[in-house]
C-alpha cells in the first residue's frame, strides 16, 4: 500500500506458508531430523505448498490444520504425519520468532 514491494527469497513471497517452510528447511532443527523423518515431512510439505503455499502463514489456524487432517482421514498414517509435520513447523516458527 505504501508502494513497497514485498521482499522475496527466490520466487517465494515473504510471509507465506511456502516461505515459512523454506526457512524451516534452512534451520538446524530440520537438518537434525532423521533422513526418514525429513523424507516423510517433505512429502507433506509439497502437498501443503501446492494447496496453500501462497497464503500468509499467520492465517493458518487450528481449524485450518483440522481441515487438512480430515482431508487425509482415509489414510490415518498420512493424517498423523500431517499433524506431526505442521506441529513441528509451527513449534519451530514460534521458537524462531
Amino acid at each position: 500500500m505504501r508502494g513497497e514491494r514485498p521482499a522475496r527469497t527466490g520466487s517465494t513471497r515473504t510471509g507465506t506458508l511456502a516461505w515459512l517452510v523454506e526457512r524451516h528447511r534452512e534451520s538446524s532443527e530440520w537438518t537434525g531430523l532423521a533422513l526418514a523423518t525429513r523424507y516423510k515431512r517433505e512429502k507433506i510439505f509439497r502437498q501443503v505448498i501446492a494447496s496453500a503455499g501462497d497464503k500468509p502463514y499467520t492465517q493458518i489456524s487450528e481449524a485450518t490444520i483440522t481441515v487438512g487432517r480430515d482431508r487425509r482421514a482415509a489414510t490415518p498414517f498420512q493424517a498423523r504425519h500431517f499433524l506431526d509435520t505442521m506441529r513441528g513447523l509451527f513449534t519451530w516458527a514460534k521458537g524462531a520468532g
